[in-house]
């Protein structure tokens, strides 16, 4: 036979574990983001250094819709997408298989990385050469894996709160 006191520390016990859930839930958004592609570029390359955000973010805030540097652009050109690490070394696999020169002074990309430039700035004072068209259509155009909006991570749980208690209460 339950008590009440029983049945009262039961409901206490869901609703710290319904909590517990929630708080993994809220900080789900935080850790999809890609802040890790500097370290994926140092390891893939076998670099000395992590390269900065400002590689790909000119203003090296980073975001999603901020890889506007002519690097970040040759890096899309090819396939890569934000959120998917096996994107970014496809990537750069492939500029480094075509010796891609996106600075256009003679010096690959994965040459100037390699040496602590900017692949994106000529190292020979010359002008840069118009960056590559961003393929709109085929196979070659993948659908960013975005995270779900943030408004989910704290909807759901808490609609799935409400309909176990409103369960229980009949």
């Amino acid at each position: 036979m339950r008590t009440l006191f029983h049945s009262s520390l039961l409901r206490h016990i869901a609703s710290v574990g319904i909590l517990a859930i929630l708080a993994c839930f809220c900080a789900l958004p935080t850790a999809m983001a890609t802040p890790n592609f500097p370290g994926v570029i140092q390891n893939d390359l076998d670099l000395p250094y992590e390269p900065e955000c400002a590689l790909c973010h000119g203003h090296g805030e980073g975001g999603g819709d901020t890889a506007n540097t002519p690097f970040a652009l040759t890096l899309k050109s090819r396939g890569m997408v934000p959120y998917n690490t096996y994107s970014l070394t496809s990537a750069l696999d492939s500029i480094a298989q075509d010796e891609v020169d996106t600075a256009g002074d003679g010096t690959p990309d994965i040459e100037d990385l390699q040496a602590g430039s900017d692949p994106s700035v000529p190292q020979d004072g010359g002008e840069l050469p118009p960056s590559p068209e961003l393929p709109e259509y085929g196979c070659s155009v993948s659908h960013p894996q975005t995270p779900l909006p943030s408004e989910l991570f704290y909807t759901l749980p808490l609609l799935a709160l409400l309909l176990i208690r409103r369960k229980k209460s009949r």
